[in-house]
């Protein structure tokens, strides 16, 4: 199945309404979309390395609008959703997420959006503590464009070769990004 969305996502690269495809997948990835929206961007920003800045603020702004929708789901079902979890059994469980996530939410909304780690994981979660949504949105509006932006930089500075490299440690770097939040939030909880 991933690897059929995946080979759809490519494809539509290269459609003529190329553009447009990557300001949904960017908007929907935000929200369920399983296949990361740097799929689609890397290959336009290849054909097109003069236009790579644009594609990347495309999909900057649409990511952030599906996190803003997703942070909205997170935020209007959060009833449902805590329904849900009284009836499975895991209410001190949600009750602690929450507070935990109250607490770290803004690193981990950062962390999410600029690292492997699923961004629409932050967005739906965010709304359903909630935490609040100016520091939500600040952290989705630096982290997506960073990530993306370093995409369509690294590209029109060095190429597919280039393009190649961050791609390789891109996984690597977002996940050093990810752990060093989640060591700096053990640091904190643990000394208060």
């Amino acid at each position: 199945m991933f690897k059929k969305l995946y080979q759809w996502t490519l494809k539509l690269s290269q459609h003529r309404l190329a553009e447009r495809w990557l300001a949904f997948i960017g908007f929907i990835e935000s929200i369920f979309f399983p296949i990361p929206a740097d799929i689609m961007l890397a290959p336009m920003c290849l054909s097109r390395p003069g236009k790579a800045y644009r594609y990347a603020a495309i999909l900057s702004i649409m990511s952030v609008s599906g996190g803003v929708f997703g942070y909205m789901l997170g935020y209007f079902f959060a009833d449902e959703a805590a329904q849900l979890l009284h009836s499975l059994g895991k209410t001190e469980t949600f009750t602690s997420f929450r507070k935990t996530f109250n607490r770290w939410g803004i690193p981990f909304v950062f962390a999410s959006g600029f690292s492997p780690f699923p961004y629409k994981i932050a967005t739906i979660g965010s709304g359903l503590i909630p935490i609040a949504f100016p520091l939500f949105f600040l952290g989705s509006a630096l982290s997506r464009p960073l990530r993306f932006f370093l995409i369509a930089w690294a590209i029109r500075k060095g190429g597919a070769k280039l393009e190649h490299t961050v791609h390789r440690y891109i996984e690597w770097l977002g996940w050093i990004c990810l752990i060093l939040v989640a060591l700096g939030i053990a640091y904190l909880y643990i000394k208060h």
